[in-house]
C-alpha cells in the first residue's frame, strides 16, 4: 500500500529506498481521484520491488516546489534518490508499470 507522505518522510525515503514512485496530488483534482485506485493497485501488484507514496501538493507544497511539480497527478520515479522518469496526468496502469520496469534496472 502506497504510504502518505510528507517533507520530513519523503528524503529519509528517498535516501533509503532504491526505487520510490511518488503520486503528487490533490483532492480537489478529479483525475488524481481516478489514479488513486490504479496507483495503489500497481504498488500492491509490485510486491515489494518499489516503494510507492502519496504527496499531497495541497499540505506539502514545499515538495512541489522542489520537484517543479505544475499540474497533477505527476508521477515521479526516483532510483536511489534521484528523478529518473516523470509522467504527467492520468494514464493507464501499464504506462506506469513500463516507466518503472524501464527504470528500475
Amino acid at each position: 500500500m502506497a504510504q502518505q507522505v510528507n517533507s520530513s518522510d519523503f528524503g529519509k525515503i528517498l535516501q533509503s529506498e532504491g526505487v520510490v514512485l511518488a503520486d503528487f496530488y490533490s483532492d480537489t483534482c478529479a483525475p488524481c481521484r481516478r489514479m488513486a485506485p490504479v496507483f495503489s493497485e500497481l504498488v500492491e501488484e509490485s510486491k515489494g520491488s518499489f516503494r510507492g507514496v502519496k504527496v499531497n501538493v495541497s499540505s506539502e507544497s514545499d515538495l512541489a516546489a522542489r520537484y517543479d511539480v505544475m499540474a497533477v497527478p505527476t508521477f515521479i520515479l526516483f532510483k536511489n534518490g534521484e528523478e529518473s522518469a516523470r509522467i504527467v496526468g492520468a494514464v493507464p496502469k501499464e504506462e506506469l508499470a513500463e516507466m518503472v520496469a524501464q527504470n528500475k534496472q
